[in-house]
């Protein structure tokens, strides 16, 4: 699995303001007060239903975790930083890189295949993703202010051709697109699925499903939480998946054939 690749956000994966005021959920069965921070409203500049799978998840997660939580808005660039100076107990969510493992241990909630989504005109049947980052023909896009869904490696290769070109957020990747100024770019399913409809773009794409796989978790503290709370949240994660809940979360806003192709939510 492609642990060096980049949160996203992901996929999937952001919350709503709304649903993630700043709250507190007292318990009679644990008297800890866990600081979470949220990588919320930080990849998308729509405000659309992508973030609301990562908000079912941290509902039902908070479900079967008895304890209190101060819920803090963090962007991911941010993120691991305040793992770093002891800021925060947990980060939820992101997809698994070495910045965040320095300071935290990941609970690993789903794996999914990232995309790339290429122009049909530049669409070669049987090509993989790799003879597409080789194509001197091809420009890509990607995220900046992070490695969402694209490795170091990968970026720093078609840096050095001239082959590059970057947005803050992952709608603005299918809006290059739209825009003729790049034929191809990584993204993951979810994003893929709302936003190709959005801009009327299945027609005009092929995508071709990478063999690498973005890891989304839930990252817990190594200094400010004790096995014994982290293995609340491990517990809770694994019982999720075991009885299809994240599946099931996954299935309110993706297709079922795309949930079985690219989403792993099993132990």
């Amino acid at each position: 699995m492609a642990s060096h690749l980049i949160p996203i956000l992901a996929a999937v994966i952001l919350f709503s303001s709304q649903s993630f005021a700043q709250s507190k959920s007292s318990s009679k069965n644990c008297h800890r007060n866990f600081i979470i921070g949220l990588n919320a409203e930080v990849v998308s500049r729509d405000k659309v239903g992508v973030e609301k799978i990562s908000a079912d998840l941290l509902s039902e997660i908070k479900k079967r975790v008895p304890c209190s939580f101060d819920e803090r808005n963090i962007s991911f660039t941010r993120a691991s930083e305040d793992l770093r100076m002891r800021r925060i107990d947990m980060y939820a969510f992101a997809f698994s890189i070495p910045e965040f493992l320095e300071f935290s241990d990941p609970v690993l909630l789903y794996s999914v295949n990232r995309l790339l989504v290429v122009k049909k005109d530049f669409y070669k049947e049987g090509a993989s993703a790799e003879d597409y980052l080789k194509n001197p023909k091809l420009r890509l896009g990607a995220i900046s202010g992070g490695r969402f869904f694209t490795s170091d490696k990968e970026i720093e290769l078609l840096q050095k051709q001239d082959r590059i070109s970057f947005d803050p957020f992952p709608d603005g990747m299918f809006k290059l697109f739209e825009q003729g100024k790049i034929q191809a770019f990584f993204i993951s399913p979810t994003y893929y699925n709302l936003y190709a409809q959005k801009y009327s773009l299945k027609e005009k794409t092929r995508v071709i499903a990478d063999k690498s796989t973005l890891d989304l978790a839930l990252f817990l503290s190594k200094t400010r939480m004790s096995e014994s709370e982290k293995s609340l949240f491990r517990n809770a994660i694994k019982s999720m998946r075991t009885d299809g809940s994240i599946k099931k979360i996954l299935l309110k806003y993706l297709p079922p054939s795309e949930v079985e192709k690219y989403y792993q939510t099993k132990n």
